[in-house]
This record gives C-alpha cells, sequence and structure tokens, in this order.
C-alpha cells in the first residue's frame, strides 16, 4: 500500500529533495549574482572617486582633459 508521501512523489514526478536542492541552487545564485553586483558597485565608486579627486586638483581644462583620459584608459586596461 502507498504512503502519503509516495502518493504526492510519484503525482509530481519530483522527490521532495530535488525540490529543495532546486531552491537551494536558486538561492545560491541569487546570493552570487547580489555579491559580484555589490563587488561591481564599489568598484565604480572607487573609481568615479578618484577621478573626482584627481580632477579637483586640476587647474587648467587642458590639464582636466588629460587626466580624465589618463584615468579611462587606466580603466580600460584593468578590464573595469
Amino acid at each position: 500500500m502507498a504512503t502519503k508521501e509516495t502518493l504526492s512523489t510519484s503525482k509530481a514526478g519530483v522527490s521532495p529533495d530535488v525540490v529543495n536542492w532546486g531552491q537551494h541552487q536558486i538561492l545560491e545564485s541569487c546570493e552570487q549574482a547580489s555579491r559580484t553586483w555589490i563587488d561591481r558597485m564599489q568598484s565604480e565608486i572607487s573609481l568615479w572617486s578618484d577621478l573626482a579627486s584627481k580632477l579637483s586638483s586640476t587647474k587648467s581644462v587642458p590639464e582636466a582633459f588629460e587626466t580624465y583620459t589618463k584615468c579611462m584608459s587606466q580603466r580600460m586596461q584593468d578590464g573595469r
């Protein structure tokens, strides 16, 4: 005679362990995406903060343009 658990598993076609594993995987993926997003935002904040600091110490438009250009070139080389 089939138990209630066996019937619910066979009706759904998926065992509760598989469902729990799938939910765990989804949560793990969301957490990883959040950590990656936070790391990226911290990197961007650092980049723009450094640029603002450097630009505030420039004395002319050409010097500011050069500072900006160097910063962006460095950013592209770093792969940010």
